[in-house]
């Protein structure tokens, strides 16, 4: 029986440039054994020196023959300037060869393959997953489309793939960042939308559909879309099990609790809402419900914080003097 969240030691088998600072990475099986299978959308969990966890989306590579169970993974991973250790480490000191545990995969931002029309956008490193699901649409002969925004053409990974489509924006040489409302605005009613990628693109992605029905609209979003709280702190409860965690002013949910212990084992992968949220001037905030991905449990380069649209807060007050920066 093939257990998807268990990590499992996995080889490097070769790393593949695919853009300027973006490379994939294939891994295989250490011993030759039956991987469990992926869909668009999922992500593996590589667990690096240091005991960095961390969160890179699948490249889904055509089906083995007859249905096998795939051979390999394969994730894209850019190498981030800002890096806290994961894409720099990959990128300098991963080679073929060495071995390294990998969970998953695992699926928080999985394809709704029966729509009646999709509608993909991608930005810079953030088309792994929405390339996966462009190639499995095609596959199912469903209709969609895709547009892929990168700052320049360097940048633009699966080039080959994508020669001859008009769905690539290159902002340096359209001389204008993508018009993703336009894009929203023109798609049919029904029509379900997958975002992933930086969060300047993603407001822009969230504006645009705010009118749209919640199970419409998916998305990822880069690392957490705020700093950590300064005054209040915040609460959050595991949906599943129930159990509330406190997180104290000025900390982020993955540090470590008082006492040593870590909540990232705990929280990874996880449903939570968040009870409390620091509001203007230290008053309680609303609350928030998302789902707390891969960058906040395991600390992940370019990966999200936010996996589902959450509810919108209420209007803003007399007391909000206006919108916090993400």
């Amino acid at each position: 029986m093939i257990i998807p969240d268990a990590p499992r030691p996995m080889r490097l088998a070769t790393v593949t440039p695919v853009a300027r600072a973006t490379s994939l990475f294939a891994f295989e099986a250490v011993d030759g054994a039956p991987l469990p299978p992926a869909t668009a959308g999922a992500h593996l969990d590589l667990h690096l020196p240091d005991e960095l966890v961390r969160q890179y989306s699948l490249v889904l590579e055509p089906p083995a023959p007859e249905g096998g169970a795939p051979g390999r993974y394969v994730v894209a991973v850019k190498r981030d300037a800002a890096s806290r250790g994961g894409s720099r480490w990959l990128h300098e000191g991963a080679t073929p060869g060495i071995v390294l545990p990998v969970g998953g995969p695992r699926n928080h931002l999985p394809l709704g393959e029966d729509a009646e029309h999709t509608v993909l956008l991608a930005g810079g490193i953030g088309v792994t997953p929405i390339w996966s699901m462009m190639r499995r649409l095609e596959a199912l002969g469903r209709p969609f489309e895709m547009h892929y925004a990168c700052q320049a053409r360097e940048d633009v990974a699966f080039a080959g793939e994508l020669a001859g489509r008009p769905s690539v924006h290159v902002d340096a040489d359209a001389g204008r960042l993508l018009d993703v409302a336009a894009i929203c605005r023109g798609a049919p009613a029904g029509a379900h939308l997958y975002y992933c990628g930086p969060a300047p693109m993603l407001d822009a992605f969230e504006a645009a559909t705010a009118e749209r029905a919640n199970d419409h609209v998916h998305f990822e979003s880069f690392g957490a879309r705020q700093a950590a709280a300064a005054e209040g702190g915040f609460e959050v409860e595991l949906a599943a099990s129930g159990a509330t965690l406190a997180v104290p002013p000025g900390r982020r949910l993955r540090d470590p609790a008082r006492g040593g212990g870590g909540r990232a084992d705990l929280l990874r992968g996880r449903r939570v809402r968040f009870l409390r949220n620091p509001g203007p001037f230290g008053r309680p905030g609303p609350p928030l419900r998302g789902a707390l991905g891969p960058g906040e449990a395991g600390g992940a380069d370019n990966d999200g914080l936010l996996r589902r649209r959450p509810e919108p807060p209420p209007r803003a007050g007399p007391l909000m003097l206006g919108r916090a920066s993400p």
